[in-house]
Formats: C-alpha cells, structure tokens, sequence
C-alpha cells in the first residue's frame, strides 16, 4: 500500500485505531467470570513440550479418523495493517507506584549494569500519572539488554496492561529470528535489532521492543512491512485422510456430534470422497466445520467487525462455534460470561468435537482464554481481539505455552447444554 492511499484511508482508520486502542486498553485480558468449579492440577508452560513448527505431522489415532498436520505461516492482508496503533519511538515502562519500593531490587535481580539502573530511576526522568510510575529507558541500553535482562524486567512488565507490547509480544514460533523472517521483507538492520532485542519464552522467542524499531523508520513503507512481518502468525493445516481401513462410520458421527442436521450436511461429502481413488480420498477439515468457524478460519477480523463495537476475541469466538449468526453483543464480557455460565456444563476429558476449553485462574472462576476442541490436541481459537490475530487451528500445548506463562491456572472443558 504506498503512502497515497493511506492518507485517502487516514480519517476512517484514524477512527478505527482509535476505538481498537480503547479497547485494547479497556479489555485487556480476555477475562470471564465462571460459576466456581473444582480445580484440578494447575498447568504450567514447562508441562508442555516443545514443538517443531515445520513440516508435516499426523495426529494421534481416534474416532476424528486419519489427519495429516502441515504447519504454515500466514500474514495479515493489508487491508488490516492499515489498522495498527504504531508506537512512539520513545519506550515507556510502565509500574504501579505501590511497586516502586522494590524497582531497585528488580532491577539489580536482572543484572541491569549500575549506570543503566541509575538513569531508570533518576527522579527527574520518572513521570507520575493515574497512580503509575513512567521510567524511560534510554535507546543505546535498551538495545544492549541481554535476554536474561529481558526476561527478568519484561516478565515483571508483562503482569501490568498498560505495557501492551510486554503483556501481548511478538512471538516467533521458530528456532531463531532468522527462520521467522525467511522470505518476509524486513530489511536486515530491522532483523539485526530483532535478533538483538528477542528473549525466550518457553522454547518460542518473543519480541516486545517495537519502539526501538521507530528509530530506524526511513518512510511509511517499512512501517508497513515491520508491521505486516510483526503479525505473522502460525497455524496448521488439517486434512482428513481416509483409506481402507477408515471406519465412516464413526467418522461421520464424531464430526457430526452426533447431531442429525450436521450429520445430513456432512456425510453426503465424505461417502462421495471415500469412493475416490486412494489418492483423491483427502478432505480439508475446513469443510467439517459449522458454518461461523468454517467461514473464519485462516481469516482475519475485517473493518466491519470493529465498525459498530469492540471486535471479537476469544469467548466471543469459542461461543459461536455451533453459531448460525452473530451476536454482537457477546463482545461484552459481561454477557459472554453469562452464556458460559447459563448455556454450558463444566466436562472432563476425553473432549468431544466443539467443546469449549476454558483457561482458568487458580480460583476457578476467572477464564483469561477459551479455545474450542476439535480433535486430539487440536483446537480452534483466536488468541486476543486484536485485528491482527486471526482465527487459527493450533496444537493445545502451543496455546498453553503462551497463556501460562504468568502464573499457575488450568483448564476446564465446557459442553452445551443438553448436548447429544
């Protein structure tokens, strides 16, 4: 997109950044509240293993049938880049000023060198406001952090929302910056500081520095292609695979759910496909799916999503699964928590195909996410309302891997009601 059709964009996406950083700033996690159910063992990210995001990969065997995983990257449209808040080149860390006592410590504890820690809490740098302390890192340390560093003082970031790029950073589901950005546009000295400003979250690396980036912009066209590398994101590609030792029958009932209307919609297409040659007998799981999931998925939320309201996020997008149409108004964390305490029974495993998987808090009333099971390790989910998180498949360890990371919780799987 080249900069004169941006300026002809300029009101309307001015409008819309607008409302997506309210909301943003407003919603923060997607929380809901839950009637309280029992515990079990919290979960954390080191229980799940790592993956290789490359290649292709089978799923286990059950009633799902045969189904053969392909990882790929994909990136947002421009059509949604022109929706990204671009930060101020400046950095600001943002505590709570009842946290400012135990900053030293915290910044000494992450082995910050002495002269990098007396400019962080210089009184005349430090800004006051709403109850928070700003600090000001200057550029040259803040690139020359190591990731131990990182890890440490973005960790203790991460907890407060205000830090945004801390508590919602890039990740790079690869073995190095390097492989991320393969066949993407993003110039070297862009990669460079990447590469010297990435730390580890589990075995993905994360990047949170976006500001630092600002001061190496030349024109709106870097701006455009570090924001549309910036949004990458990982998903898979699923297809059922059927041959002669398929059971259909079983097939057809667990995509069904056992529910009569879905099963007419469906098993025509896989009695069709199992009479093929052996080679044709494969059918994407894109076609398995309801109509809402089906039409999403591998997609992005577009303006009409954020014209009239908050766009959709994660329980928005768990509870419409077995939807028909829309209803806008569980966009409201109020109203999604009802329908999750109204509409669904709490489950334990094995899932079946469309239960909600709630990621709950150690007091078991508070989901921070919610996912929808599909088969295996599977699941259908969108990780945050920003616009530039699309609807992906993923392997449910991945999407523990970064929900877990700040603190103990588990999961609970929910059923609608009356279900078959």
């Amino acid at each position: 997109m080249c900069g004169a059709q941006l300026r002809c964009y300029a009101r309307e996406l001015l409008i819309l950044a607008a409302a997506f950083f309210l909301v943003h700033q407003t919603f923060g996690l997607d929380s809901v509240g839950l009637e309280q159910t029992p515990v079990p063992a919290p979960v954390s990210a080191s229980d799940t293993p790592p993956s290789n995001h490359t290649g292709s990969f089978y799923a286990k065997p059950g009633p799902w049938g045969k189904l053969k995983c392909s990882n790929v990257v994909i990136d947002p449209p421009d059509s949604s880049i022109g929706l990204v808040v671009m930060p101020d080149k400046k950095t600001v860390w943002v505590f709570p000023e009842s946290e400012a006592p135990r900053l030293p410590e915290l910044f000494e504890q992450a082995g910050l060198p002495p002269s990098f820690r007396a400019s962080l809490l210089d009184p005349t740098n430090i800004k006051r406001e709403d109850g928070n302390i700003l600090l000001y890192p200057p550029l040259l340390d803040l690139i020359d952090m190591t990731p131990d560093m990182r890890v440490v003082v973005y960790r203790e970031l991460a907890r407060h929302p205000a830090n945004s790029w801390h508590s919602d950073p890039m990740i790079m589901d690869a073995e190095s910056v390097d492989q991320w950005f393969r066949g993407s546009a993003v110039s070297e000295k862009f990669i460079s500081l990447i590469r010297q400003a990435a730390y580890p979250i589990g075995p993905s690396l994360a990047f949170s520095d976006l500001p630092i980036l600002m001061n190496y912009v030349d024109n709106e066209d870097e701006i455009l292609v570090i924001a549309k590398s910036m949004s990458r994101t990982h998903t898979l590609l699923v297809r059922l695979e059927l041959d002669e030792e398929t059971d259909l029958e079983t097939v057809i009932k667990y995509w069904s759910g056992g529910n009569h209307s879905t099963r007419t919609d469906i098993e025509p297409l896989l009695r069709s496909i199992a009479e093929l040659p052996q080679e044709l007998r494969n059918l994407d799981i894109v076609h398995l799916l309801p109509p809402i999931p089906r039409s999403l998925l591998y997609t992005y939320p577009g303006v009409e999503f954020v014209r009239y309201g908050p766009p959709p996020d994660c329980h928005w997008s768990s509870l419409h699964f077995f939807r028909f149409a829309p209803e806008p108004q569980l966009t409201n964390e109020r109203m999604a928590g009802m329908y999750f305490r109204d509409r669904y029974d709490s489950v334990d495993p094995p899932y079946r195909f469309g239960d909600i998987l709630a990621f709950m808090r150690s007091d078991g009333t508070t989901a921070f996410h919610s996912c929808v099971y599909i088969a295996d390790d599977l699941v259908f989910t969108k990780n945050g309302s920003h616009l530039l998180r699309p609807w992906v498949i993923l392997r449910l360890e991945d999407v523990k891997r970064g929900y877990f990371l700040s603190g103990p919780a588990h999961i609970q799987g929910l059923r609608v009601k009356h279900s078959p």
